[in-house]
């Protein structure tokens, strides 16, 4: 499984601190490493900033996530 969490981070230290709340319906893509191009899938986060891929791959494999930004946020 890869998983992440998307969350408000309000004083901007990328660490979730008390009273950070996840963000959720945020669109999430992942992708392999090896084809940046083409996502094997996509997901949106659940109502907590949660979301899981569940793969079944073999082998040691590298992933990459792009999320979309929603609409009055911004990265930084």
């Amino acid at each position: 499984e890869v998983a992440t969490y998307i969350w408000l981070d309000f004083n901007k230290n990328g660490i979730q601190d008390s009273g950070e709340q996840g963000l959720s319906d945020v669109t999430v893509r992942l992708y392999d490493s090896a084809d940046p191009l083409t996502p094997l899938a996509t997901a949106i986060t659940d109502s907590s900033g949660y979301v899981v891929f569940s793969l079944y791959a073999t082998g040691s494999r590298t992933y990459q996530l792009q999320w979309d930004i929603p609409l009055g946020f911004s990265i930084g």
